[in-house]
């Protein structure tokens, strides 16, 4: 039997480059409108990252006073 731990490792993607706070990102994010599937590229600073598995988070500030959390985005299949 698969324990929690197990699925979370299977579901991780690992190729995504390290960062950190204060660092500038380009967030490449997935979005699905009905039967259509496109890229948004989402470009800010870094202020925060939680560690963690799949519940990892980080927050991106755009340039233009906006704030994007991204809520177990480290590790999640709908960022590129």
């Amino acid at each position: 039997m698969l324990t929690v731990n197990q699925i979370e490792k299977e579901m991780m993607r690992l190729d995504h480059p390290d960062f950190a706070a204060g660092d500038k990102v380009k967030v490449h994010v997935k979005i699905k409108e009905g039967e259509k599937e496109r890229v948004q590229i989402f470009e800010g600073i870094v202020i925060s990252k939680r560690k963690g598995t799949t519940n990892a988070t980080f927050t991106v500030r755009k340039i233009y006073r906006m704030k994007n959390h991204f809520k177990g985005a480290n590790y999640s299949k709908f960022i590129d």
